[in-house]
């Protein structure tokens, strides 16, 4: 049986428990006796909102951080621009790369799920992503505990 978890009211899928341990979702289970199975969901974080002009990209903190199944990228544009958002492991290798085109002034949120560009989970460790505009690059540090 494929078990897709959807969440709803700005919740967002954390992890299984029960007779399903994980952060797959979509996952699979054979069922062959009685599963007792939980989804776990979070709230997904409210951006900054009511906040002075943006003079500067800004990056706010991941959240959560650190994080198992994905956690929510915060960035402030002071003017339109496309933006690049890259993840890095701790040896300076780039695991994952987002372009997003023509992105207008103010705060925006990108949610990352963990994975690498191939769609592979990354393992536990330290990540460091990196925020890029046409008129500036900032990063910060993020944590994955599976």
């Amino acid at each position: 049986v494929i078990l897709t978890a959807h969440g709803s009211g700005g919740m967002v899928f954390d992890s299984w428990s029960g007779d399903l341990t994980g952060t797959e979702n979509p996952d699979t289970v054979s069922v062959d006796s009685t599963l007792s199975i939980m989804a776990t969901f979070v709230d997904s974080p409210t951006p900054v909102r009511d906040t002075p002009a943006l003079t500067e990209l800004t990056l706010g903190h991941n959240s959560p951080n650190p994080f198992t199944a994905g956690t929510f990228l915060n960035f402030g544009l002071p003017a339109e621009s496309d933006v690049e958002i890259s993840v890095y492991d701790a040896a300076g290798r780039r695991v994952y790369t987002e372009r997003i085109a023509r992105s207008n002034p103010g705060w925006h949120q990108v949610y990352f799920d963990g994975r690498d560009g191939s769609g592979r989970r990354l393992p536990s460790g330290v990540y460091f992503y990196r925020v890029t505009t046409r008129y500036a690059t900032v990063s910060n540090k993020m944590v994955i505990v599976r």
